[in-house]
């Protein structure tokens, strides 16, 4: 019966941040975010796909969010100022990727005061941290902050500042960083590298470029992961900054090259990208005859990562790709010459 009662508690809000009002619910529901209260989180909504002028949010009561509420006044009196003392402990404790994460709910909660100091404290940690995993990892919630910041109509000229910085200082210690990796580490950077290139699509041309370039100058190094490899020239197929992937599909399958490394490859190159395989005919026939050409060692050594790369696209995509591949087989036949 109590389950049922709390159920009945739970309440969906959708904040459309064009309207004052719902802009100032949103602060205050990010304010109390910041003090550590669950009464009210996020929430999932159909209303989210109508663009980033949207929020919804959960609101549910428990008796002991009253606890929560007496031991969080001891940061303020008000909300808005508790909020900013709570941003001030993190400013003096938090580690760089803490720092980067609260600029984005500092900016999403409006504690200008707050995200000057946080920005300036980030500036400094910033330029003293020589771990290029933590920059990768800081950049993408500061790319966030700036689109948020967007939407509410806030000026986030030293926030793009701070993120320009962090990418000029990623792109200079990126080469070093990727180099010898073992499969594990390999996969955490890779995803690394996409959290990296989603962000800065989300910043200037110029940023995007040398980023870009960084990426380029790796992608004929023979100390990479061959997933890091196959990841990068998708990546840069997609910026269409190379007109030679099917070349350099063909020879990451060569038969030279581990079968082990040539599926790390492949994965790297095609996870999320069955697009490339239903319309890129010359990327698929390459795929499929060196799928064909595996003896049955290689194909039990290789199978679990073809599995985990086509386990990425859809049922129908598979089922789509499947079709143009027996097609192409049927076609083969007609023509072929049985004599």
């Amino acid at each position: 019966t109590l389950r049922v009662r709390r159920e009945a508690q739970v309440r969906f809000h959708d904040l459309d941040l064009r309207r004052p009002i719902d802009q100032a619910r949103s602060q205050l529901f990010h304010r109390l975010r910041l003090l550590g209260l669950r009464w009210i989180v996020p929430a999932e909504s159909s209303v989210q796909s109508q663009g980033t002028f949207r929020e919804t949010w959960q609101s549910r009561w428990e008796p002991e969010y009253s606890v929560a509420i007496v031991e969080a006044s001891v940061w303020g009196t008000t909300v808005e100022s508790a909020a900013a003392a709570r941003v001030d402990k993190i400013i003096a404790e938090g580690s760089l990727v803490e720092l980067t994460e609260t600029v984005e709910r500092c900016l999403l909660a409006d504690l200008p005061g707050a995200l000057d100091r946080l920005l300036a404290t980030l500036a400094d940690k910033a330029a003293l941290d020589a771990d290029v995993v933590h920059l990768m990892d800081a950049l993408p919630a500061l790319a966030r902050a700036q689109r948020y910041g967007d939407v509410r109509q806030t000026d986030t000229g030293a926030l793009r500042k701070v993120s320009e910085v962090l990418v000029v200082r990623i792109c200079a210690g990126l080469q070093r960083a990727v180099a010898r990796l073992d499969a594990t580490n390999a996969a955490a950077m890779r995803r690394r590298i996409d959290a990296v290139n989603t962000a800065i699509g989300l910043l200037s041309e110029s940023v995007r470029n040398r980023w870009l370039d960084t990426l380029a100058a790796m992608i004929d190094r023979t100390d990479v992961h061959g997933l890091l490899l196959g990841r990068i020239v998708r990546l840069l197929l997609d910026a269409e900054r190379l007109s030679d992937v099917s070349l350099r599909l063909q020879r990451a399958l060569s038969a030279g090259v581990p079968a082990a490394d040539k599926a790390a490859w492949v994965d790297g190159f095609f996870s999320d990208g069955a697009l490339l395989l239903i319309h890129d005919a010359e990327l698929r026939g390459l795929l499929d005859y060196w799928v064909c050409q595996l003896d049955d060692g290689q194909f039990v050594e290789t199978l679990p990562l073809l599995r985990r790369t086509f386990g990425t696209f859809a049922a129908t995509e598979r089922q789509a790709i499947a079709e143009r591949v027996a097609r192409t087989v049927v076609l083969k036949l007609k023509t072929a010459d049985f004599r």
